[in-house]
């Protein structure tokens, strides 16, 4: 795997904490859905993306998963498992998601 390969992947697990720290915030207030980032490897995304709670928290049961904005994903890395109208889920290729640390 690439330097740019892992960075890229380092930025997304980067967003996902982020993430998880406004699913925390939002399950304090029992909301249904969340407002996140987009946790693509693109720099500078700014991207909100909206997703169920139950959505997020069953793609969180899976490490290498992580939640876009559909055209957002980098073959490269990763694939898309799941699309749905206001987000993506795709799955981290599994030597990026070592090098990650993820």
């Amino acid at each position: 795997m690439s330097s740019r390969e892992e960075r890229l992947a380092r930025n997304e697990v980067l967003f996902r904490s982020v993430n998880e720290r406004i699913a925390e915030l939002a399950n304090d207030q029992l909301e249904d859905v969340l407002h996140i980032l987009c946790e693509c490897a693109r720099v500078g995304c700014e991207t909100m993306i909206t997703v169920p709670v139950d959505d997020y928290d069953r793609v969180r049961k899976h490490q290498r998963r992580f939640l876009l904005k559909p055209g957002h994903a980098d073959p490269a890395i990763e694939d898309v498992v799941e699309r749905h109208e206001e987000y993506d889920v795709v799955q981290k290729h599994a030597d990026v998601a070592v090098q990650a640390g993820i």
